[in-house]
């Protein structure tokens, strides 16, 4: 194995049998070549994963393979992987997506040029086919993600699905949260705004599979774990410490006023890539971001204006401008359906 990988990608697999061959294909063809090392971590699988990791592990030096002793969550060996991890950037690389095969190659080369940035991540096609790969996907369906607005992470993923970040990141933050079984990567990507920088790459970079097996979608866990990061993040603190990692003041109470102005107002309307453009709303979480600007300023308008106004209201209102002159979420977004 080469000493000089730039970038480990992290394979977690788990009753993953039929997507193993398509998942190696795609990484063995990254343009990184032998400097992408690919690290499988079998989460105590009950089917023969093993056998198809063992015969590309003989064509395919950089392949590091490691099985859990004890059935674990994907964040469990997400972790388990990071700390085998020898390459200068990190990535998760799902058994059932797909890469364009460049992808990791273009990302990488963004973090080697912009020393500022922490992590990067681009769009992603969507696919339905099991094993289809980047190139062959015509389906003209895509996740169009945002650029990257720390504060807005308390509002929904900005990651998405494949996304790329320095190693040394965990040195500040951590690693992956396991006590999440679908919602860890929205955990991380929240805690990652509160130390790091990230960029958005506006290209094509992926393929991913929406079917309905995916933990996103089989059962009530994601939007269990998505309420529960709700009421973890969404608060005065966290709030303040997102805007401070974008450079925004938030040393006097009138500062501190306008931020929680700000984020009520993203929290009316915000554009997740998974709704193609329709507009989704966290009242709630507005409400109380309005409450608080007015207690550190009570003469803040238009937030005691905002605060008399119906949930139906609310709703109906237009894209509001960002009191601090920063880009709206419709601004951020990359409106476009597909």
């Amino acid at each position: 194995m080469s000493s000089q990988s730039i970038v480990s990608a992290i394979v977690s697999i788990y009753a993953a049998e039929r997507f193993m061959s398509g998942c190696l294909d795609d990484l063995t063809c990254q343009t990184l070549g032998e400097k992408l090392e690919i690290i499988v971590v079998d989460a105590c699988s009950p089917q023969n994963e093993s056998a198809i990791v063992s015969d590309y592990m003989a064509r395919f030096p950089n392949i590091v393979y490691v099985r859990a002793p004890a059935r674990e969550g994907v964040y469990a060996s997400w972790n388990r992987g990071l700390r085998l991890a020898r390459g200068r950037y990190i990535t998760n690389a799902n058994a059932d997506d797909r890469h364009r095969r460049d992808a990791l190659e273009t990302m990488s080369r963004v973090l080697d040029a912009r020393k500022d940035i922490d992590f990067v991540y681009g769009d992603c096609r969507v696919g339905y086919r099991e094993n289809e790969t980047f190139e062959d996907n015509c389906h003209g369906k895509v996740l169009y993600f945002p650029e990257y607005f720390a504060p807005a992470t308390l509002l929904y993923c900005q990651l998405g699905p494949q996304p790329m970040w320095r190693r040394e990141v965990h040195e500040r933050v951590g690693f992956f949260d396991e006590n999440y079984r679908a919602c860890g990567d929205w955990n991380f990507n929240i805690v990652l705004a509160g130390h790091a920088r990230g960029l958005h790459i506006p290209e094509e970079l992926g393929l991913y599979l929406e079917h309905p097996l995916a933990i996103s979608f089989r059962d009530s866990t994601m939007g269990m774990e998505n309420e529960l990061l709700r009421r973890r993040w969404q608060h005065a603190k966290a709030v303040e410490q997102r805007y401070r990692t974008m450079g925004v003041p938030c040393e006097s109470q009138a500062q501190r006023a306008l931020v929680h102005l700000d984020m009520g107002i993203r929290a009316l309307r915000f554009y997740p890539p998974w709704r193609y453009g329709v507009p989704e709303s966290a009242l709630s979480f507005a409400r109380r971001c309005f409450r608080h600007a007015l207690r550190l300023n009570p003469a803040l308008a238009p937030a005691d204006e905002l605060l008399e106004l119906s949930d139906d209201a609310l709703t109906c209102l237009e894209d509001l401008p960002s009191p601090l002159g920063l880009p709206t979420q419709a601004e951020l977004s990359t409106l476009r359906t597909s």
